[in-house]
């Protein structure tokens, strides 16, 4: 007999697809909205759910790509040889000190503690051919099944898994020094055993014809203390129909599986983001019953510690271009497509952002290169990033949701969006959007970085145009790049008032008194330009710029009399691609490059 699972709350649908990777096809079967298990699917779950971990998180080929880009710096920066060593040397150590609290009396440590002194004397070009065989050697030795089982281990349970689940099991600190195989059985004890029995006993309860047969499935197993609770009450009643109506009037089915009986209650150790501890949960008390104030089965219970295996792990820069700090997220897209879709979905993001792509760039690629991308087109999404500290109490929960509008533009013009190549105010924009929020305050930002950094300036016109784009698309114009044209126009016009000042000032010789850069009285003059555009204040902006162009030979552009307009472009747009082109630099990009991008 088997039990459906739904994926409707995000933790159960990231668990379910952690649990079907580890699964053969014939052991689950896909509906639209969810999966359908039964006891036997768990067999040898335990084991597959650590060596998954362990391939996946790999600590010792996330080391070396890392040695890897280093020594291809050193390759392409032989003066800064000694500094890369450096780094590569410290990237082995750190893992070797690791190696030695655990193995040090192997043969593995003894070689690896060479190659880290092997490094320690690269200096010069000549050493980089040492070098590439000092990390291949290093790969060698930590890979034994030894070394990277524990290093990788340790790393996911305290990285990965503590920040959901706490301390619970496996995680407990006195566990760090304990073999693989250990692991596998206390994950078999505490959460596979558990659901497999419950699982039977469902399948007892709803075929079972006499009550004895119900009462010896819990005499056999009432080492289960769920069990053992349930079998003083049962084995009182006489009939199968009184057994029964005990099941369905006093035990509390699960929260989250339909069909399910609780066993225990969601809380903090169990999966830490959102959850209470049971004496805080008042408000979920159900019957004024405080030990289980959410029921919970330990099917479900499974599933969630599996929802690690669903998600995409990366770290994320979060807070201002001033203050900001990196915390390691976990990602998970939904949809309104079936289950098995959205399955399909996760997996093509998690590869994505495993190889190194942004938030923006996996998105982009997870809607264009997919093979049902018309239909796509219709669908809306739903992305979700969470940050847990169990230590902290603290999670931090970030929702967007991309209506079909903007699945359009993302599917037909996403590929512009690499023309932001600030890469954190290229993910901020993405994110701004997603929330339905015009992206146009990131776009000053990215006008102030652009002062102290004319490289940006492209960067910024690109944001001006694609935010555009978008407004054009929300309104449900087929045309998106409709205003391209007059865009670029604009943004021309700013570098022709830049070519103007910078030449005019930086050519004049003399004595006379001392008069600062074209340059440096652009950069003075566009922080008062950027304040204006945001104040919404037309008459300031425009005033700064005809002092700005009574300084020149050029004309001002009857363009900026359409900001004072209804119709047609908006005052931010004309102002920022203005400033955009005012700011960037000097002659490093040529037009065509810019009216053909994207």
């Amino acid at each position: 007999m088997s039990i459906y699972i739904e994926a409707e709350e995000w933790a159960m649908t990231a668990g379910l697809i952690g649990l079907t990777q580890l699964l053969d096809e014939n052991q689950i079967t896909f509906s639209d909205n969810g999966v359908t298990l039964n006891a036997e699917s768990l067999n040898g779950l335990a084991e597959k759910y650590i060596y998954e971990l362990i391939q996946r998180f790999s600590v010792v080929e996330r080391d070396i790509s890392r040695m890897n880009w280093y020594f291809n710096q050193m390759k392409k920066n032989p003066d800064r040889i000694k500094q890369y060593a450096t780094e590569i040397r410290r990237t082995m150590n750190e893992q070797v000190k690791k190696v030695k609290k655990y193995f040090e009396d192997t043969e593995d440590y003894k070689k690896l503690s060479e190659i880290v002194e092997q490094v320690k004397g690269v200096k010069q070009e000549k050493d980089l051919l040492n070098t590439e065989k000092s990390i291949e050697m290093y790969r060698k030795y930590a890979s034994s099944k030894l070394i990277n089982e524990k290093l990788t281990l340790n790393y996911v349970k305290a990285v990965i898994l503590n920040p959901f689940f706490g301390q619970t099991s496996i995680l407990q600190p006195s566990f760090n020094a304990k073999s693989t195989e250990e692991h596998v059985e206390q994950i078999e004890k505490d959460f596979v055993k558990p659901a497999y029995l419950e699982l039977k006993f469902s399948e007892f309860l709803k075929s079972g014809n006499q009550a004895g047969e119900i009462i010896d499935f819990l005499t056999e197993h009432q080492d289960y203390k769920p069990f053992k609770d349930w079998l003083k009450i049962v084995k009182k009643l006489k009939s199968i129909d009184l057994v029964k109506q005990y099941f369905k009037e006093h035990a509390l089915p699960c929260s989250f599986i339909d069909g399910l009986l609780a066993t225990q209650s969601y809380e903090e150790m169990v999966f830490s983001p959102l959850a209470l501890s049971k004496s805080k949960a008042v408000n979920f008390h159900w019957d004024f019953d405080k030990k289980q104030p959410v029921p919970l089965s330990s099917v479900a219970r499974l599933i969630l510690f599996m929802s690690p295996l669903g998600m995409a792990f990366y770290s994320r820069k979060v807070g201002s271009a001033q203050a900001n700090e990196t915390l390691r997220y976990a990602g998970l897209i939904l949809s309104q497509e079936s289950f098995f879709n959205i399955m399909k979905l996760n997996h093509h993001y998690r590869d994505l952002r495993s190889k190194g792509s942004t938030f923006g760039e996996a998105i982009v690629n997870v809607l264009q290169e997919s093979l049902d991308k018309a239909e796509r087109i219709n669908n809306s999404y739903f992305f979700l990033e969470v940050h847990s500290d169990y230590q902290a109490k603290k999670t931090l929960l970030d929702y967007y949701h991309m209506p079909t509008y903007l699945v359009r533009y993302l599917a037909e013009y996403g590929k512009g969006l690499k023309w932001l190549q600030h890469r954190d105010l290229r993910d901020a924009f993405l994110r701004t959007i997603f929330k339905g929020i015009d992206p146009i305050e990131v776009i000053f930002e990215y006008l102030r970085e652009t002062i102290s950094n004319p490289y940006h300036g492209q960067g910024a016109f690109h944001a001006v145009r694609e935010r555009q784009r978008i407004l054009q698309a929300k309104k449900g114009v087929k045309d998106m790049r409709s205003q391209d044209k007059l865009i670029s126009f604009i943004y021309y016009r700013g570098v022709e008032l830049r070519e103007q000042m910078v030449n005019s000032r930086d050519n004049q010789t003399g004595d006379g008194p001392y008069r600062a850069s074209g340059r440096k009285k652009l950069e003075g003059i566009a922080y008062r330009l950027i304040n204006a555009v945001k104040a919404g204040n037309k008459q300031a902006f425009m005033d700064t710029i005809f002092r700005l162009y009574l300084g020149t030979d050029l004309k001002v552009p009857g363009v900026f009399v359409d900001s004072f307009k209804e119709e047609g472009l908006d005052f931010e747009t004309i102002a920022s691609a203005f400033i955009a082109g005012m700011l960037g630099q000097d002659s490093s990009v040529k037009k065509e490059e810019v009216l053909n991008n994207g």
